[in-house]
């Protein structure tokens, strides 16, 4: 086994008599490009312009500065409590929601057609910075016992 450092990118390969038996690929956690900028309304209307980086989930973003974004599932798309309202200038530069997304978005509280979307599922890139997302006024947990 060896390992090769490529920019941004490291590689692992096992070989086996000179064949390429696994070949994974992870992004490393630290990036040198630019913080991607999301702009957050919290539900009492401040705005929070915070930082994240390259292919992190907005959910990762709001949670790590402490917003109210409870992701019950921890980012897994097995719950709606992270739902959030993208700006309409931003929703359709989003890859669309896939069926999970879709199916837990049904679960959402106030959910709204053209804005709704899973945070744990918009994950940043440089095309997403200024990005615009607001928290609804409350969440549906279902994975709640209450």
């Amino acid at each position: 086994m060896f390992l090769t450092n490529v920019r941004h990118k490291l590689t692992i390969r096992m070989r086996r008599f000179s064949q390429v038996v696994c070949s994974i690929s992870l992004v490393h956690l630290y990036s040198t490009k630019s913080p991607i900028q999301v702009e957050f309304t919290t539900q009492d209307g401040k705005v929070l312009n915070l930082l994240g980086k390259d292919q992190q989930s907005v959910m990762e973003v709001g949670r790590d500065a402490k917003l109210d974004i409870e992701a019950a599932c921890d980012g897994t798309c097995a719950c709606s409590t992270c739902h959030v309202y993208v700006d309409p200038t931003w929703y359709g530069k989003l890859p669309t929601p896939t069926d999970d997304e879709n199916d837990m978005l049904d679960l959402a509280w106030g959910f709204q057609e053209g804005k709704s979307r899973l945070s744990c599922q918009l994950v940043l890139n440089p095309e997403l910075n200024g990005l615009k997302v607001k928290l609804p006024d409350q969440t549906s947990n279902q994975l709640s016992s209450t």
